[in-house]
């Protein structure tokens, strides 16, 4: 149990906004905002009003645009 309880500890600390991730993925704010509308992009959970992200889902989605190479 207290492991469980760290490990989400740990992935709350790495929560990030809208802004945040757009950086991240060099698009807009408005392209992440589409993306919800349609159920693309990375994972996100609404907190209140807000959507927030965890660091974990936002590298995972910029891992699955990955193309070419070995697994072609």
């Amino acid at each position: 149990m207290q492991e469980e309880v760290l490990k989400i500890n740990q992935a709350m600390v790495a929560l990030l906004d809208q802004n945040d991730v757009a950086a991240i993925l060099k698009v807009s704010p408005k392209t992440l905002e589409y993306w919800r509308c349609k159920g693309m992009g990375p994972r996100y959970a609404k907190i209140g009003k807000f959507a927030r992200y965890f660091e974990s889902d936002v590298l995972d989605f910029a891992k699955n645009l990955v193309k070419g190479g070995d697994d072609q």
